[in-house]
């Protein structure tokens, strides 16, 4: 990744996160609505983003070895 890609974390879609991590639409949805799950942001009622880089760190946070 070149620095300038790494200047700006880029806002994904519920699709693009599960598309990035192999865990379903579905699991983002129940996980926001449980209140777990990597952080997201609520533009709208109906838009919701996930920032890159907060998701990839809630992951390594949640890795067990």
């Amino acid at each position: 990744m070149t620095e300038s890609e790494n200047q700006f974390s880029p806002l994904l879609t519920t699709q693009q996160v599960s598309k990035m991590t192999s865990l379903t639409s579905e699991w983002y949805f129940r996980a926001r609505k449980g209140g777990y799950g990597p952080p997201f942001m609520q533009i709208t009622s109906r838009i919701i983003r996930y920032d890159r880089d907060e998701v990839l760190a809630w992951f390594r946070q949640h890795t067990t070895t």
